[in-house]
């Protein structure tokens, strides 16, 4: 029996940078979804369900923070990870509290990123399944 894809959708409006994560855990095994803004990304989460979103901070149309705030509305307990420029403190403060699991700093390891979103997605699995 074959194993669902975990489906991803990642925000990000570089497109060199949201066509490598999308290459990149289209290779781990997921099934990813791209937008490049806020407008694109309200679009696909009325028409798709994903088991993390992964969400830079700045976009063209606005916030990263504000649609965090508008997917935890829609879907309460899936994972949610901010991978971004901004490295201050109170940036990581404001995206964990708008609702996000976690938050990794531009440029990073991207073991780290490509570990934490694994994680993540098989802590919700297993939410799921209790």
């Amino acid at each position: 029996m074959a194993t669902e894809k975990q489906h991803i959708l990642i925000v990000e409006d570089d497109t060199d940078g949201c066509n490598f994560l999308k290459v990149l855990f289209d290779m781990d095994g997921y099934q990813t979804t791209t937008a490049c803004t806020i407008a694109e990304a309200e679009q696909l989460l009325q028409q798709e369900r994903f088991d993390l979103y992964l969400l830079d901070t700045k976009l063209p149309d606005g916030s990263g923070i504000d649609l965090c705030r508008q997917i935890r509305v829609l879907n309460g307990d899936c994972p949610i990870v901010f991978y971004s420029g901004d490295a201050f403190p109170k940036d990581k403060e404001l995206a964990i509290a708008s609702g996000a699991q976690a938050y990794i700093v531009k440029p990073t390891d991207i073991l780290v990123l490509e570990k934490t979103v694994a994680t993540l997605i098989q802590k919700s699995k297993s939410g799921r399944a209790n």
